[in-house]
């Protein structure tokens, strides 16, 4: 079965997301560089991490780190909770600490409650309830109390879970790291130039592959060819553009680093279902 790459679209201001799935649904191997907690809150569910099998039932938790490769089975009596932060949410504090690794300090948890202290799950499970309530409450102020749930989240689980039995990492979670890095330099190559025309040379040169080869690698890794990813990317700026300024349709597409009007009217269409201007008026922030 293939690997791919997931892009959570996390707000790069509050770079959290929380998600309710139906056991149904199964989701294939894949990996990303965001951190994930799952809670299964009714029936049991069986998931992998880096090639190795779990199963666990209600009120237990699995960690998944930045760059695991991991999947759940499909479970239909079953629902979860999925919760996923970016390191850079806890920019203010690790600019401030510069001896705080939070990658190394994750890197080294024990990944299933069932292998944690009871109290230790009771506790971390108890943090996660509270923040699915508040990550769903409409109020203003609940924003604060989700990052105030998530500090006190990653200090719990610092301080209290385990560290792994020393052993070999998996050949899958090396690679998979090895293919983040790789594609993170990619992705900043991206973010500093999509506002000017970026050549499939360019980007390849970025990370020192030939053209031929880095078309294949980012296709196998991303699931998607790396002008559509860009294309996409420029979207999403644009879809920011239209809902939080003023500023004019052709002004942003220009500015996000489209070059024609009716490429971009096209591709919005076909990817949105709606035209740029449309999404605006359903959209539009303090309309």
């Amino acid at each position: 079965m293939p690997i791919y790459l997931e892009m959570p679209h996390l707000n790069p201001d509050f770079p959290f997301r929380f998600l309710k799935n139906d056991g149904s649904i199964l989701t294939t191997p894949h990996w990303h560089k965001e951190y994930e907690l799952l809670l299964i809150t009714q029936g049991e569910a069986n998931l992998a991490i880096n090639d190795q099998q779990f199963h666990i039932y209600a009120d237990q938790i699995a960690f998944f780190n930045s760059g695991d490769v991991h999947y759940v089975v499909a479970s239909p009596s079953s629902e979860r909770y999925v919760y996923q932060f970016d390191l850079s949410f806890f920019s203010d504090v690790l600019s401030q600490q510069p001896d705080l690794d939070l990658t190394q300090a994750f890197s080294h948890l024990t990944q299933i409650s069932t292998l944690w202290p009871k109290a230790t799950q009771e506790r971390l499970v108890t943090l996660l309830y509270r923040l699915a309530k508040e990550a769903q409450n409409p109020a203003p102020e609940a924003m604060l109390a989700v990052k105030s749930l998530i500090y006190q989240l990653v200090v719990t689980m610092i301080r209290e879970i385990p560290a792994k039995d020393h052993q070999q990492t998996p050949l899958a979670a090396i690679r998979s790291h090895q293919i983040l890095e790789t594609l993170n330099q990619v992705f900043g190559f991206v973010e500093k130039n999509y506002t000017h025309k970026i050549t499939l040379a360019e980007a390849a040169a970025s990370v020192n592959f030939s053209e031929y080869y880095f078309a294949r690698y980012f296709k196998k890794n991303v699931g998607q060819t790396f002008i559509n990813f860009l294309n996409d990317y420029r979207l999403d700026k644009a879809k920011w553009a239209l809902i939080n300024t003023d500023d004019s349709i052709t002004d942003i597409l220009l500015n996000v680093g489209f070059t024609s009007n009716k490429s971009f009217y096209r591709l919005f269409k076909d990817r949105l279902g709606v035209s740029p201007k449309r999404y605006r008026e359903a959209h539009k922030i303090n309309s």
